[in-house]
């Protein structure tokens, strides 16, 4: 069974954690990888547009101190994943060097490149890992679909801070927090689901670290996707477009309002008093 892997740059410690397993994985071919280049104006103007200045410490983290907070270092995360997973400084170019995996770089995931890529490899599978939104043609090229992980119950929370909403508005019970694994439709987060994880609040969380917690369940539901897809066991349960809600990306203050949300829950888990 083939997969391409569609990832946000070429460090990407998600991507390189699924390009890892499928290359592991019995049966399942990692037949092609598509990186985002870095330097691309539209994309800045885009991520600009959806996270802000929060957009400056995400390319600290990522790109200039190359892991994540370090904060939350005894969390496991995708950081971790890849190091302990022997993936920790390999860049998805040498890795695809390495295996003769083609690889192709875009500066936007929908570019003809990745058409061109799709259409040859005619993969069974999309596993993508982050870096935009996909278009119709894209999307109708990925053999059964585009597999996402997002973090949120689905359909009530679609779109942006999907951990923090939930705390604000009082349901991290229910409907819960967690990843829902789902195949891409045109729509925000509006694809066929196919599971729910719950993540838990444990004593002591932050926000940082509760968020850092998602990642190995992203990981590790992206492959059971994958499997699930190799062993013809896919069950998704369709999304109405006017189910559930958007979300977008929270006012600061709004931000502050969940982190108290969290600490109170945290408190509770923790038998200490609020």
């Amino acid at each position: 069974m083939k997969v391409v892997v569609l990832a946000p740059i070429d460090t990407s410690p998600f991507a390189r954690v699924v390009c890892g397993r499928c290359l592991r994985e019995p049966g399942v071919e990692l037949a092609g990888i598509v990186v985002r280049r870095i330097l691309n104006p539209e994309r800045v103007r885009s991520e600009l547009r959806r996270d802000g200045f929060r957009l400056l410490g995400k390319v600290w983290t990522k790109l200039v101190l190359g892991s994540d907070d370090p904060g939350t270092r005894d969390e496991t995360g995708f950081f971790e994943l890849a190091e302990r997973e022997g993936l920790a400084g390999t860049p998805l170019s040498r890795l695809a060097r390495e295996h003769g995996i083609p690889l192709v770089r875009v500066l936007d995931h929908n570019d003809a490149a990745s058409l061109a890529l799709l259409e040859r490899v005619r993969p069974d599978v999309v596993a993508f890992t982050g870096g935009g939104i996909l278009r119709k043609p894209v999307l109708e090229a990925a053999g059964h679909g585009v597999l996402n992980t997002h973090m949120g119950p689905l359909p009530e929370y679609r779109g942006m801070d999907v951990v923090e909403w939930p705390l604000l508005e009082g349901r991290a019970e229910e409907p819960g927090l967690g990843v829902a694994l789902h195949f891409m439709a045109a729509g925000i987060d509006t694809g066929p689901i196919l599971r729910f994880d719950r993540v838990p609040i444990r004593p002591g969380d932050g926000l940082e670290r509760l968020r850092k917690r998602f990642e190995p369940v992203m990981a590790d539901a992206m492959l059971e996707g994958i499997r699930a897809v190799r062993d013809d066991r896919l069950e998704p349960r369709p999304q109405a477009a006017d189910e559930g809600r958007q979300y977008f990306v929270m006012h600061p203050r709004l931000v502050e309002a969940a982190r108290r949300a969290l600490a109170k829950l945290a408190a509770a888990e923790s038998g200490e008093p609020e």
